[in-house]
C-alpha cells in the first residue's frame, strides 16, 4: 500500500502506524512488571493504589474495582472510545482518572468483577496505576521498561516524535459516529488523547510489533518473569462469546481453536486487534508453533483475514482437523432470554420476546432517536445473537445473554456499549429508575464503533 491516501510513496516494513488497542497488551506487560517486584497485588482494590479515584454516583464502586478486574475487562466501567484531547502532556492520566470529567459521568455497567466485557477505561487505569507506582510518568515507564528491553525503539506515543521520525503512515476515515461518510485524513498531528494512551495511542511498525510478539512467545527476563509472561496468555476470564472457546488473558484474547472453511483445527491463537481513527492492527501468535504474524493498516476495519488464513495455510504444521465446537442453538432455550431489561444510565427499558423460533427485541429508545433496527436477533452460538440497526450503514452489534451461576436464569444483557439489568416488571410511575448521570445519554456512536470495530470480538473467527 501507501503511506497517504493521496500520495504514492509505498508502506515500508519500517512505516509507522497507530496500533490501537495492541497497545493494551504493552501496557499489561508493564503493570505486571510491578506484580513481579511486589509492588502490587492483582487481587488489592485499585483504590489501594490511587486514592482519588471515585465515581460521583456511588461511593462504594471504585474500591470494589481489584487491579486483575482492570486487566481483564471485567470492572464493569462504561467504555469511553476515542477523543481528542487539546492538553498532551503527562499529566494528563492523571488528571483526568481523579478529577471531575470522569467521575461526573462514569459508572458502572454490572458489578465488578461479574463478567467480561471490553471497556477501554480499564487500561486507562491500569496504565495511571503502573505510573503511579513506578514513579515515572507512563510514556517514560514504556520506554525504558517495556520498549527498550525488547529493542522496540521506534513505539511512540507523541505525534511530535513520529513526525520527527518521519516514516509513518497517513490514515483515511470515516466518522465512526455515522453521521457522515465523507473520509477524513488521520495523520500524527490530527488527534491525540494523553488520558486514552495506555489503551490504545501508540505508533508502531511490523518490526517493532514482531519484537513484542517474539516476548510473548520466547520470553525476555528484563521485561517480565515467566509466570506473569504466562499469566498474559493464560486464560484468566471467560468472554461468553463462544462456549468456552474464546477467552482473555491480561491484554491478550486466547482463543482456543480456529476454523478455515469448514474444518476446525486445535491451535490456540494468542493476540489482540486495535481499531482507532484511521487504523486497524492485529499482532497474532500460535504458541505450539513458535509462529507469529502482524498486519497494521491506515484505513478502519482491515484485519486482513484471507492473508492471515493463507499464511496459516502455508507455513503453519497444521495438526489434522477436528471437528468444530457445535454452535448449540437451541430454540428451547429462547424462552430463558424472554423478559424486561433495564438500563438506566444509557439505553433504558429493553424487552425481550420469543414465538418459540427466534428472539425479538424491543429497544424505545432507539425508536425515539428514529433510529431503524432489526427487533428479530440473529442467534449464532449458545448465548450469543447480532443486533442489527441502522447508522452510518447497516451495523451489527454483538449481544450475549448472562445467566446466573446456576444457568437458570438470565441476569443480563451483555453489549460492549451497553448492559442491561432483567427486571422482574417494567419500570412504571411506582418503580421508576434510577436517575441517569448528569452528562449521560444514548451515545449511538459507541454502539457504531462497536459494531464496526470486530477487532475486540472473536465473532469473525467463527463465522469464516
Amino acid at each position: 500500500g501507501v503511506k497517504h491516501p493521496d500520495k504514492p510513496d509505498p508502506v515500508l516494513p519500517t512505516t509507522l502506524f497507530r496500533i490501537g488497542s495492541t497497545t493494551k497488551m504493552m501496557t499489561a506487560a508493564a503493570l505486571l512488571q510491578l506484580v513481579d517486584e511486589s509492588k502490587v497485588s492483582l487481587d488489592a482494590p485499585v483504590t489501594d493504589y490511587v486514592p482519588e479515584f471515585h465515581f460521583d454516583l456511588d461511593a462504594t464502586w471504585a474500591s470494589s474495582i481489584h487491579v486483575r478486574h482492570l486487566l481483564t475487562h471485567a470492572s464493569g466501567m462504561y467504555d469511553l472510545g476515542q477523543a481528542d484531547w487539546p492538553d498532551h502532556g503527562d499529566s494528563v492520566l492523571n488528571d483526568f482518572l481523579t478529577g471531575d470529567d470522569f467521575s461526573e459521568g462514569m459508572y458502572l455497567m454490572a458489578p465488578s468483577g461479574r463478567f467480561y466485557n471490553y471497556s477501554n477505561p480499564n487500561y486507562m487505569l491500569a496504565g495511571l496505576i503502573a505510573e503511579r507506582l513506578s514513579g515515572t510518568s507512563y510514556r517514560e515507564l514504556m520506554r525504558t521498561r517495556v520498549f527498550e528491553p525488547l529493542g522496540m525503539k521506534r513505539t511512540f506515543f507523541l505525534g511530535d516524535d513520529v513526525l520527527k521520525d518521519g516514516d509513518y503512515a497517513t490514515g483515511k476515515t470515516v466518522d465512526w459516529t455515522g453521521k457522515t461518510s465523507d473520509p477524513a485524513l488521520a495523520g500524527p498531528s490530527d488527534y491525540d488523547c494523553a488520558w486514552c494512551r495506555p489503551a490504545g495511542f501508540a505508533w508502531s511498525s511490523v518490526y517493532d510489533m514482531l519484537a513484542f510478539a517474539d516476548f510473548l512467545l520466547h520470553g525476555n527476563d528484563a521485561v517480565l518473569s515467566t509466570a506473569q509472561r504466562e499469566a498474559m496468555q493464560d486464560k484468566q476470564i471467560n468472554t461468553q462469546m463462544y462456549l468456552d472457546q474464546v477467552w482473555y488473558g491480561f491484554g491478550l484474547t486466547r482463543i482456543e481453536g480456529f476454523n478455515l472453511g469448514t474444518k476446525h483445527y486445535p491451535l490456540r491463537i494468542v493476540g489482540h486487534d486495535g481499531a482507532i481513527s484511521g487504523f486497524s492492527a492485529e499482532i497474532e501468535t500460535i504458541p505450539e508453533r513458535d509462529f507469529a504474524i502482524v498486519f497494521l493498516a491506515n484505513t478502519d476495519g482491515a484485519y486482513f483475514q484471507n492473508s492471515f488464513a493463507t499464511a496459516i495455510q502455508t507455513l503453519v504444521d497444521l495438526p489434522a482437523p477436528t471437528a468444530a465446537p457445535s454452535p448449540d442453538v437451541d430454540p428451547a432455550r429462547f424462552a430463558l432470554y424472554a423478559g424486561e431489561y433495564l438500563d438506566p444510565y444509557n439505553v433504558g427499558k429493553m424487552t425481550v420476546t420469543t414465538d418459540g423460533k427466534d428472539v425479538f427485541v424491543d429497544l424505545p429508545a432507539l425508536e425515539q432517536l428514529q433510529i431503524p433496527y432489526n427487533p428479530k436477533l440473529q442467534c449464532y452460538v449458545r448465548d450469543n445473537c447480532l443486533f442489527t440497526f441502522t447508522q452510518g450503514g447497516v451495523q451489527q452489534l454483538p449481544v450475549t445473554f448472562i445467566f446466573d451461576d446456576a444457568d437458570t436464569k438470565v441476569e443480563y444483557i451483555r453489549a460492549r456499549p451497553f448492559v442491561a439489568k432483567r427486571v422482574e416488571a417494567a419500570p412504571d410511575a411506582g418503580n421508576p429508575p434510577p436517575p441517569p448521570p448528569p452528562e449521560a445519554r444514548l451515545d449511538i456512536g459507541s454502539w457504531v464503533r462497536a459494531a464496526r470495530s470486530q477487532s475486540h470480538s472473536p465473532v469473525r473467527w467463527f463465522l469464516r
